[in-house]
C-alpha cells in the first residue's frame, strides 16, 4: 500500500498544484469534476460519490461510472456500477465515535486514516494552499 494519499477537489486555482507524478494514491470525487479528467486530472486511483443519485445532475455521469474499473465509493453498492463499493460508514462511525461527518472530504479523510495512510494531502479543496497530515 502507498503511504501517501492526495485528496483532490475541484477548485481550479489549487488543484493544479497536485504533484500528479508522485508515488501517491490519488482520490477524486463528485459529478461536477468527471468531465474535466482529461484537462485537469491526469490520473486517479479511487473515486468518491457520496451524494444520492437523485442529486446527480448529468445523466452521462452514471454512464461514465458504469464503465469504470477503479473503485468508486458510494453510499450503497449499486449493481449497475460494477466498480461501486459501499463506503464503510458503520466502521468509520465506530472508529471515530461520531454520528456523521460534515462533507465528502471528511469521509475521505476518515477512510485514509482508517486505512493507515501516513500522509494525507488536500489539493483543490476550495483553499488557497494545501494542508498535510503526517501520522
Amino acid at each position: 500500500m502507498k503511504k501517501t494519499v492526495y485528496i483532490v477537489g475541484g477548485d481550479r486555482a489549487s488543484c493544479y498544484k497536485t504533484p500528479w507524478e508522485d508515488d501517491a494514491e490519488i482520490w477524486l470525487l463528485n459529478e461536477m469534476w468527471w468531465k474535466r479528467l482529461d484537462t485537469d486530472y491526469p490520473r486517479w486511483d479511487r473515486w468518491f460519490e457520496l451524494h444520492w443519485p437523485a442529486y446527480w445532475e448529468d445523466p452521462g455521469y452514471h454512464d461514465w461510472m458504469k464503465r469504470q474499473t477503479r473503485p468508486i465509493y458510494l453510499q450503497r453498492a449499486d449493481p449497475a456500477i460494477p466498480a461501486g463499493i459501499a463506503y464503510p460508514l458503520d466502521e468509520a462511525l465506530a472508529y471515530f465515535g461520531r454520528r456523521y461527518f460534515t462533507d465528502s472530504f471528511a469521509y475521505m479523510i476518515a477512510l485514509a486514516i482508517m486505512e493507515g495512510f501516513e500522509e494525507i494531502r488536500l489539493y483543490g479543496v476550495n483553499l488557497d494552499t494545501y494542508y498535510e497530515f503526517h501520522a
